[in-house]
C-alpha cells in the first residue's frame, strides 16, 4: 500500500463536519410541502458548496443529499436525496427555494480579512500545539488545529470568526490540518472555499540555547500552560525513530515498494533517508538538520479527565531567540467592534461573543436605576470550543476590555456599572484611549457604559434629575404644610366658637 495512500486514509478518517448555524427543524413532509428552506450562510459559489452544507445542516432529513439544475444566484435548486424512512429511495424535489440569512456588514468584514491572507499554510507554534493537543482526540467538539494558529490569527486580526478546517493528517514529526475552510460567526458562515488551506506544526520544540538539562527545561516551558504533561527521553536519535518508521512501511508494503526497486529494507531506508528525497517531503523536509538530535516524548492527557493519553514526539532544539512562553490573549468581535484581551492562560481558541441590550427586563432595569437612557449596555462572554463551555472568571489575572466610543460619549468621562445582585451598581475606572473606552475586569455579565456623573461641590454626585430622597423630601414638607394649614383651619374655628 503507497505511503500517500496511508496519508488519504487518514485523511479521510479524519473529516469531520463544520458544524454550521443552527437551524429551525423540519421534516421531510413539511420540506415537500413548503419547498422552501433557509441557510444561515452567505450565498454559496457552487452546487457543490450547497450540496455540501445542506447536508451538514439537515442531515436529520436526508442521509445523502445533493442538488442540481441550480438557477445562476444558487437560490434554487432541484434536491435529490435519500431518506432511511424511504427505504433509501431517491426523493427529488423540483425548485426548492433556498433563502441565505446573514448579516452583510459581517459579510463584509470577514471577506476583506480573507482577501488579504498571504499565505496557503500557517504554523502553529510549539507551546500552541501542546494547548491544542489534549482536545484534538475530541470528535465531539471538532476542535480545529487552526484555532490554535497565532500567526493565522494574527492575519485575521484577532477577529473571533471560528476556523473550521475539514481534515487533518499526522506523522510522528509533523502535525497538520487543512482541506476546505469554513469562517463562521454568530451560528451564520460567512466563508466557505474548497481550495486547501493549511496549519502545520514541525514537532521542534525551542528551548534555551544555554540549557543543560533539556527534560527540565522542556517541563518548565510545558509548565506554563499545564502541570500534567509528562517529559521522557526515548535515548534514541531523529534517524533511528525514521529508521524504525521506515522499516514498518516496507515491512506492511514489501510487494509494492520491491516493485518500485526497493528489493531490500536497508534500500529502501537509504532511499528515504537521502537528503534530496527527505527536502522534497513536506512531512520530513525539516528534519534534515536534526537527524542526530535525541528524540523526546510528551504525554498529554485527554481533555476530558479520562486516564488516557495522547502522546507526542518533539526535537528540543537550542535556539533562545525562537522561543517564545504564553502570548497575550486577544479576540475581536467585529459586529461590534469591543476587544478583549488577557495575559492569563486560557484555551486560545477562546471567542468572545457579544450581545447589546437595547430592550427587555435587563435595559428597563439598568435604566432605571441609573436614571440615565444614554447608555450602551452589553452582555459580554466568553467561549471556547476546545472546553465547549463559557469561561466566566479568571481565578489569577484580569481582562482588558476595550469598547469602542459612540458619538454621544465623545470627549466625556466615562464610567463602566455592574450590577450586583441585590441591585447597587460596581463602578468599574475607564481610561480613554483612541477612542475606546478601557476597564478591567476578571469576570464576563451584563456591563453598562455611561457618561459620570457630575461632581458637585460637596463632593456628591450630582443627579441629573431629583433622586428619591429629593422627592420624599419635597413630599415631607408638602405635608408639613398640609398639617399646618389643617391646624390654622381648626384654630380659626375654635376661636370662632
Amino acid at each position: 500500500m503507497k505511503r500517500k495512500f496511508v496519508w488519504f486514509l487518514v485523511t479521510f478518517l479524519l473529516l469531520v463536519g463544520f458544524a454550521p448555524g443552527i437551524v429551525k427543524a423540519v421534516t421531510l413532509d413539511e420540506l415537500k410541502e413548503s419547498k422552501t428552506l433557509t441557510i444561515k450562510s452567505v450565498p454559496l459559489k457552487s452546487a457543490y458548496e450547497v450540496s455540501d452544507v445542506l447536508l451538514e445542516l439537515y442531515s436529520d432529513i436526508f442521509d445523502e443529499f445533493w442538488v442540481s439544475n441550480c438557477n445562476d444566484d444558487l437560490t434554487e435548486c432541484d434536491v435529490i436525496g435519500t431518506n432511511s424512512e424511504t427505504h433509501r429511495n431517491e426523493v427529488i424535489i423540483s425548485d426548492l427555494k433556498l433563502i441565505y440569512q446573514y448579516d452583510p456588514d459581517i459579510k463584509a468584514v470577514i471577506e476583506n480579512l480573507v482577501s488579504r491572507l498571504t499565505k496557503t499554510a500557517y504554523l502553529v507554534n510549539d507551546i500552541d500545539y501542546f494547548r491544542w493537543l489534549p482536545y484534538s482526540v475530541d470528535s465531539t467538539n471538532n476542535v480545529s488545529l487552526a484555532s490554535f494558529s497565532l500567526e493565522l490569527k494574527k492575519e485575521m486580526e484577532y477577529n473571533n470568526f471560528y476556523i473550521d478546517f475539514r481534515l487533518g493528517d499526522s506523522f510522528p514529526y509533523y502535525t497538520s490540518n487543512g482541506g476546505i475552510s469554513v469562517f463562521s460567526y454568530d451560528d451564520t458562515i460567512y466563508y466557505y472555499d474548497s481550495n486547501p488551506l493549511m496549519v502545520y506544526y514541525d514537532h521542534l520544540f525551542y528551548i534555551d540555547s544555554d540549557s543543560t538539562d533539556v527534560k527540565s527545561t522542556i517541563e518548565a516551558r510545558l509548565s506554563t500552560i499545564a502541570d500534567n504533561y509528562t517529559v521522557s527521553n526515548t535515548l534514541k536519535t531523529v534517524r533511528e525513530h525514521l529508521i524504525e518508521l521506515f522499516t514498518d512501511w516496507y515491512n506492511f508494503n514489501s510487494d509494492y515498494y520491491i516493485a518500485e526497486g526497493f528489493l531490500t529494507v536497508s534500500d529502501f531506508i537509504n532511499g528515504k533517508m537521502n537528503d534530496s528525497v527527505l527536502a522534497e517531503d513536506a512531512e520530513y523536509a525539516h528534519l534534515k538538520n536534526y537527524l542526530d538530535e535525541e528524540v523526546y516524548m510528551v504525554e498529554v492527557p485527554f481533555a476530558d479527565a479520562s486516564e488516557q493519553s495522547i502522546a507526542s514526539l518533539i526535537i528540543p532544539v537550542k535556539d533562545s531567540t525562537k522561543v517564545t512562553d504564553f502570548s497575550t490573549y486577544v479576540s475581536n468581535d467585529p459586529a461590534s467592534g469591543i476587544s478583549i484581551s488577557t495575559d492569563s492562560v486560557i484555551p486560545i481558541d477562546t471567542l468572545i461573543k457579544v450581545y447589546k441590550i437595547t430592550s427587555g427586563e435587563d435595559y428597563e432595569k439598568i435604566v432605571r436605576l441609573l436614571n440615565d437612557e444614554n447608555v450602551e449596555i452589553f452582555d459580554l462572554k466568553l467561549f471556547s470550543k476546545s472546553l465547549n463551555q463559557n469561561i466566566t472568571r479568571l481565578d489569577d489575572g484580569t481582562f482588558e476590555v476595550k469598547i469602542p466610543i459612540n458619538e454621544s460619549f465623545k470627549d466625556k468621562d466615562l464610567v463602566v456599572y455592574f450590577l450586583k445582585e441585590d441591585n447597587t451598581f460596581e463602578e468599574y475606572q475607564v481610561t480613554i484611549k483612541d477612542n475606546y473606552a478601557i476597564f478591567y475586569t476578571d469576570h464576563f455579565s451584563i456591563y453598562t457604559l455611561a457618561i459620570k456623573p457630575e461632581i458637585a461641590t460637596s463632593g456628591e454626585p450630582n443627579p441629573k434629575t431629583f433622586d428619591g430622597i429629593t422627592f420624599y423630601g419635597i413630599i415631607g414638607i408638602i405635608s408639613l404644610l398640609g398639617l399646618s394649614g389643617t391646624c390654622i383651619y381648626f384654630k380659626k374655628d375654635l376661636i370662632k366658637s
